[in-house]
């Protein structure tokens, strides 16, 4: 069997796109709480709930529901805080981050998924009931 050589340039460039590369869709659980700094800049956060469903040894049906902290900074921070409602189905694509605080003597560690690029996939808005979609770079539409 032949080996083919492989371009270590492109496969840098492929895994580099990958690294800390995070793509989840779920639902909000909270409304986006934004945030704007004395310096002008924008933050978002919320939470999302990604759900998984399978059978345990017994064959019965078990749900599984993580729940995620999202943040996002300048524009996107923008477009989640007007366009996003609790309930909303959406689809990131983001890094994963961590940090740790003090708190009450405690220290304290949070992960966080830094939102680069959302979609709204919902069916409709939970707002108004309204059957719509909109993504970070446009404006709703609606679904026929």
């Amino acid at each position: 069997m032949a080996f083919q050589k492989i371009d270590s340039t492109f496969v840098r460039k492929k895994m580099k796109a990958i690294r800390n590369s995070v793509h989840l869709m779920g639902n909000l659980g909270k409304e986006v709480d934004l945030r704007t700094f004395s310096t002008g800049m924008k933050k978002a956060s919320t939470t999302l709930a990604t759900t998984e469903f399978y059978k345990n040894q017994k064959g019965e049906l078990v749900k599984n529901t993580q729940w995620h902290n999202l943040i996002a900074w300048g524009k996107t921070a923008e477009n989640m805080g007007s366009q996003l409602a609790k309930g909303n189905t959406i689809a990131i694509h983001g890094s994963i981050q961590y940090r740790s605080y003090e708190a009450n003597g405690q220290s304290k560690q949070i992960t966080e998924i830094l939102v680069d690029e959302f979609i709204r996939v919902s069916k409709s808005n939970p707002t108004t009931g309204a059957e719509e979609e909109k993504s970070a770079l446009g404006e709703p539409k609606k679904i026929e």
